[in-house]
Parts: C-alpha cells; sequence; structure tokens
C-alpha cells in the first residue's frame, strides 16, 4: 500500500500499479518545482477522492512506496 504524506496528513494512494505511481510522482515533483497546484487520487474512508494540492503552501510532500508512515502523521 503506497501512500503520501502532505504537510503534516497523510493519505492512501489509490490502488495503481508501480509504473502509475512513477508518473504520479514525476508530476507532483514538477507541480513542485514550478509552484502549481496538483491533483492526486487517494483513498478516504474506503472511497476514492481527488485532493487539489497548492503546492506553494504546503512544507512537504513526500510519497511513501511501502505504506510504512515512519514520521508521519496518519489520519
Amino acid at each position: 500500500m503506497a501512500m503520501v504524506h502532505i504537510g503534516g496528513r497523510s493519505y492512501q494512494l489509490k490502488p495503481t500499479d508501480q509504473n502509475e505511481l512513477i508518473a504520479l510522482a514525476g508530476t507532483i515533483e514538477a507541480a513542485v518545482a514550478d509552484g502549481k497546484s496538483v491533483r492526486i487520487p487517494v483513498v478516504v474512508e474506503g472511497g476514492d477522492i481527488n485532493l487539489y494540492v497548492n503546492t506553494k503552501l504546503v512544507d512537504i510532500i513526500a510519497f511513501d512506496w511501502d505504506g510504512k508512515g515512519a514520521g508521519f502523521f496518519h489520519g
């Protein structure tokens, strides 16, 4: 289970294959570099939702390929 950590929150990434996760990581990296917003598909309470993240307003966006979340808050 892959996760994404945004600021102090953690979200389960929508189930996808490794190539899609790599592409999403590249999309997020480009958005951060350009200071733009990015859409990140996640699962919250069993339902699929899209997070729209203004990369200028968050201090950290981290991918967690193994879903361990060491050092991040979950929920």
